[in-house]
């Protein structure tokens, strides 16, 4: 079976697993619980929340790191706003044809940057002493670039922009007071001008790796700083 054929029914599971975790609202109730905790816990003082995120992705059937920074506030680590940062650790490398079946036909190396801003709401859906699993909403705007060249030189650049929907949801179990693992599985969906046609920037998201909680660091470190309070 055609990878591009497998890559849309596993997009299609991943949607039907989003709708079986998120639509599962028997009755108005929920919905109104949801949203009384939400009012609840914005009653309380935030603490800031800082976090460097690292996950996989896939451009045009490529599979590519991505890395973030994300800084913002937290009520009670129920309820987090924050703005983030993304781009591609690496360009993706490619080769595309340009002008095809005329006389200026050319075969060309190339390579794609992304990297785009994102306003993140996170809601935690359950959490424990050692576990929290929240599903984290991001809408963002930013660059695609994509660059061709020959043997010797750049030859042409496109640019077009790009706006982000993305929904995931995450856990980390904490495996020890400020260290811990974490892993995320979500969807990407890309909204663009259109303008590189040839490339595909919705995707897969999906991470795996090591937790840190530094303000429970920060404390364990110097338990009289004051600064590590608002951590």
């Amino acid at each position: 079976m055609p990878f591009f054929v497998l890559r849309k029914m596993f997009m299609v599971q991943i949607c039907v697993f989003f709708c079986t975790i998120t639509i599962p609202i028997k009755t108005k109730a929920q919905l109104y619980h949801v949203w009384d905790s939400i009012v609840y816990y914005m009653q309380f003082k935030p603490s800031l929340t800082a976090d460097f995120d690292s996950k996989n992705t896939f451009v045009t059937g490529h599979g590519i790191p991505m890395k973030g920074l994300e800084l913002g506030i937290s009520f009670k680590n129920k309820i987090s706003y924050m703005l983030g940062v993304y781009f591609l650790r690496e360009p993706i490398y490619n080769r595309a044809t340009l002008y095809k079946g005329t006389t200026k036909e050319a075969t060309y190396n190339t390579q794609v940057y992304i990297n785009y801003w994102s306003f993140i709401a996170e809601y935690s859906i359950y959490r424990s002493r050692k576990w929290n699993i929240y599903m984290p909403l991001q809408i963002g705007t930013g660059m695609a670039k994509k660059y061709y060249y020959d043997s010797t030189s750049l030859k042409l650049s496109r640019r077009s922009r790009i706006v982000p929907v993305e929904l995931s949801i995450t856990g980390n179990y904490r495996i020890w007071k400020f260290i811990g693992l974490s892993g995320g599985l979500g969807y990407r969906r890309a909204f663009s001008s259109n303008i590189i046609k040839d490339e595909d920037f919705n995707g897969i998201t999906y991470s795996f790796g090591i937790k840190i909680w530094f303000g429970d660091l920060c404390y364990l470190l110097a338990p009289k700083c004051k600064y590590c309070k608002y951590l």
